[in-house]
C-alpha cells in the first residue's frame, strides 16, 4: 500500500493567506500565483483520495474466503481448518446425481423388457393392442420389447366344467342330463383362443355346446333307452361336444354323464 503524507488543506489555507499578507505588505498584487497553489493542493488531494479507494477495492476483492472450498470438499474455518460434517462438494453432486437417474432408468427399461409366464399357462405376446397370432411363449422368463410388448397368460392345465343340460327323449319325455367335461386349450393355439374368445371362452362357446349336444342326442333315443344304452348316449354327447369345441382350439380331455328321467315311463 502506498502511504504517502500529504499536508492538510486547513494547513494549504493557513499558508496561503500568509502568503497573501506578505504580498499585500511588499505592496504587489500575487493572487493568480496564490490561487494556482491551491489548485496544485487540491489536485494532489484527490489523488490521494483516489489512490486509497483503489488500495481499498484491490483488497476486498483479493483478500481470500476463508469460508470458500477451494480444492477439497469441505468448508474451512477462519483458521483453515476443514469443518467435518458439511457433506460433498457441488462437485461431487454433479456426478453422482445423473449416475442415480441413469440407474433409475435402466432399472425401469430392464424391468419393462422382462416377462415371466407362470407355470400352467401360455404367454400371448400382445403388441400395442395387436396380438401375435404366429407363436405361443412358454413357461419361463422372456424377453420384450420394453414399453411396447405386453403378455397375456392364457391357462392350459386340465379345467372342469359342470353343467345341467333339460331336453326331452324321442317319447316326449323331460330328461334332466348333468354332464361333468374336463378339457384343455390347445397349447400351441392359446393365442387364436385368446384373439377369438378372450378369457370368457367357457360361457361363450363351453357351455352352449354341451347345451345343443346334449338336447341333440337324447332325441335320438326314448326314454328306457337313455337308461339302458347309456354308454352309447354318452359316446354320441362326448363326439358332439368334441366336434363343437374343436374349431375353437378347446380339446375335450373326459366326459361323464348322469341321465334322470323326470316323467314315468
Amino acid at each position: 500500500m502506498d502511504c504517502r503524507i500529504t499536508p492538510s488543506p486547513t494547513r494549504n489555507i493557513a499558508n496561503i493567506a500568509a502568503m497573501q499578507v506578505d504580498n499585500k505588505v511588499e505592496g504587489r498584487s500575487s493572487l493568480p500565483r496564490i490561487m494556482s497553489n491551491y489548485a496544485s493542493s487540491y489536485t494532489k488531494l484527490r489523488h490521494v483520495d483516489e489512490g486509497l479507494k483503489a488500495d481499498f477495492i484491490h483488497i476486498l476483492f483479493t483478500m481470500p474466503n476463508p469460508f470458500r472450498r477451494a480444492g477439497n470438499p469441505y468448508r474451512r474455518t477462519p483458521e483453515g481448518e476443514p469443518l467435518e460434517g458439511t457433506g460433498f462438494s457441488r462437485t461431487w453432486l454433479r456426478v453422482i446425481v445423473p449416475i442415480i437417474i441413469g440407474i433409475i432408468i435402466i432399472s425401469i427399461v430392464a424391468i419393462s423388457s422382462v416377462r415371466i409366464v407362470d407355470a400352467g399357462n401360455r404367454g400371448v405376446l400382445v403388441q400395442f393392442g395387436n396380438i401375435d397370432t404366429d407363436v405361443s411363449l412358454d413357461e419361463g422368463l422372456h424377453f420384450v420389447v420394453p414399453f411396447r410388448d405386453n403378455v397375456v397368460q392364457m391357462e392350459v392345465r386340465t379345467q372342469k366344467v359342470v353343467e345341467n343340460a333339460a331336453s326331452a327323449s324321442k317319447d316326449l319325455q323331460d330328461v334332466s342330463t348333468q354332464v361333468a367335461l374336463n378339457y384343455h386349450l390347445n397349447l400351441d393355439r392359446a393365442q387364436i383362443v385368446y384373439q377369438r374368445l378372450g378369457f370368457d371362452y367357457g360361457n361363450r362357446v363351453i357351455t352352449p355346446a354341451i347345451q345343443e349336444s346334449v338336447k341333440q342326442v337324447t332325441a335320438r333315443f326314448n326314454a328306457e333307452e337313455l337308461i339302458t344304452k347309456r354308454e352309447i348316449v354318452k359316446n354320441q354327447i362326448e363326439e358332439q361336444i368334441k366336434a363343437r369345441l374343436t374349431p375353437y382350439n378347446i380339446i375335450v380331455d373326459a366326459i361323464s354323464i348322469r341321465v334322470s328321467i323326470l316323467t314315468a315311463i
